[in-house]
């Protein structure tokens, strides 16, 4: 009977409280990201990247390894200690400078980030987004 009880329980619960997880953050304007071996969200507070994505889309991802895997036109995730405590940024790479650090911009700024984060900083690396 026990493994009857297991298994119902695998098959209606697990599915339930992953759907419960996933509308939740849907419900509630986050960004999800979606790679291998991973499972984030990122609160989305602005429209600086539209109208690549907007608060409502899922991001396809992946963590880069070396400094190789990110090049100029590719959009990152990073954490950024412009502002008081760290904060998500999802931002286009516009450059790199003498540092080997990398210049941000969203698509709908003006201007390029104060903040130039660094391989160490970068989280993720978009390869594509599902929009919703």
């Amino acid at each position: 009977m026990k493994p009857k009880v297991l298994l119902l329980i695998i098959l209606v619960l697990i599915p339930i409280a992953t759907a419960t997880r996933y509308f939740y953050f849907k419900f509630n304007n986050d960004i999800t990201i979606i790679c291998q071996d991973c499972d984030y969200f990122i609160s989305c507070n602005s429209s600086s990247m539209y109208p690549v994505f907007d608060c409502n889309d899922t991001l396809i991802a992946f963590q880069p390894h070396s400094k190789k895997d990110i090049q100029a036109g590719d959009i990152i995730w990073f954490r950024s200690n412009e502002y008081k405590g760290l904060k998500n940024v999802v931002h286009r790479v516009v450059g790199i400078d003498y540092k080997n650090c990398y210049i941000t911009k969203g698509d709908n700024n003006d201007y390029a980030d104060n903040y130039t984060p660094c391989f160490y900083d970068v989280k993720f690396v978009i390869k594509g987004v599902i929009w919703e």
